[in-house]
């Protein structure tokens, strides 16, 4: 699992299936680690002819207009590979902004707000994810540094 962390959130992503991509976002999403993440899933997808992304933000608090942005336009940009995107969100479900994105994706973003819900879809394409998940070593956000 890659991970792109600065001293606000983290963002982390790997291949946990074949062609099944996994991404977690955690805290507040900065304009730099937004854009490194950006820059890497237009890499991974471009391994791939199609794959199914499954981005896990249930732990996202905030997010730089800018780092939404990049992410947005790497989706755009390789809309065709994408056969299917499942988003777990934080409980209070999707907002007017993600369901414009959906629509410009024609609808092939799924919410979800249950953790149990998006788990089982993800397990259905790739059953070893978990395995793949947690072997993976974590990164919490950088620590502030004192002035």
């Amino acid at each position: 699992m890659e991970h792109f962390a600065d001293d606000y959130g983290c963002v982390s992503v790997a291949w946990v299936g074949d062609s099944v991509l996994y991404a977690r976002f955690e805290r507040k999403i900065s304009a730099q680690v937004g854009e490194r993440y950006a820059a890497r899933l237009l890499a991974l997808v471009g391994e791939v002819e199609s794959l199914r992304y499954f981005a896990d933000s249930r732990n996202l608090t905030e997010y730089d207009i800018l780092a939404r942005s990049a992410i947005v336009r790497a989706v755009l940009s390789n809309r065709l590979k994408f056969a299917s995107t499942v988003v777990l969100t934080w409980a209070g479900g999707a907002g007017p902004v993600s369901r414009t994105f959906a629509s410009a994706l024609d609808g092939s973003i799924e919410y979800l707000t249950d953790a149990a819900q998006f788990e089982s879809r993800m397990l259905a394409v790739a059953p070893r994810a978990n395995q793949a998940i947690e072997a993976a070593p974590k990164v919490a956000a950088r620590s502030r540094r004192s002035r």
